[in-house]
């Protein structure tokens, strides 16, 4: 079976480092961040997100015309943001993946290799569903749920798998700008943020505010 190549880039300390903790009986994970030693009640990086929703909301075009003038450590906190919460429309992913437990419904255990940037082969521990609320022209549109998510904690970066809907779903992509649309059964739209990468508008549906919402299943 091929080793599925992704672009995200990651230390290969964290991938020691986890698989040697987690042999603990002990151990705590967060299952935001999915970093050891805490919780999710007292994750920092989930309330320094939570903190500066409001500023970093505001459209790509925007934050990206006032980076110019940001210092290092807020660019970089930006970016940390923006891959930590938005999905990277990749045409050079071959799954749909993510490292945020709490974004995960129906998981399942499912172990496969994945090699990364810089080399290294990391492994998922789940497969399952996400439900995401695509935003388009700056309309809310109807909740789409993406299947056969991989669950892979020692990622850096939420990865959404833009050639599994051209080459299965009939979905076609075209790019005018900075603006990237996706259109099929359902409309997402991608625009490229700080970083130069293109994101997903919208938000993702956590687990816990998901349960009375239908969605289409892509």
């Amino acid at each position: 079976m091929p080793v599925p190549d992704v672009r995200c880039l990651t230390s290969p300390a964290k991938s020691t480092s986890y698989k040697s903790l987690c042999k603990a009986s002990n151990c705590l994970k967060c299952t935001f961040c999915s970093h050891l030693g805490h919780l999710e009640l007292n994750c920092f990086l989930k309330n320094q997100i939570f903190a500066s929703a409001s500023p970093l909301s505001q459209p790509p075009s925007e934050v990206s015309h006032s980076a110019s003038s940001a210092s290092p450590a807020a660019l970089s906190f930006v970016l940390k943001v923006e891959s930590h919460l938005s999905w990277n429309a990749d045409t050079g992913a071959t799954a749909h993946m993510t490292f945020n437990h709490h974004w995960m419904r129906n998981l399942k255990p499912h172990r496969v290799p994945i090699r990364i940037a810089n080399g290294l082969v990391v492994y998922s521990e789940g497969v399952g569903s996400v439900r995401f609320n695509p935003i388009v022209n700056g309309q809310e549109m109807p909740p789409l749920e993406f299947t056969d998510v991989l669950y892979v904690p020692a990622l850096c970066s939420n990865l959404f798998y833009v050639l599994f809907l051209t080459l299965h779903h009939h979905f076609t992509v075209s790019i005018k700008g900075n603006t990237l649309d996706i259109i099929g059964s359902g409309i997402f739209q991608a625009k490229t943020g700080v970083s130069s990468s293109a994101f997903l508008l919208g938000e993702t549906i956590p687990v816990k505010e998901s349960a009375s919402l239908s969605s289409t299943m892509l």
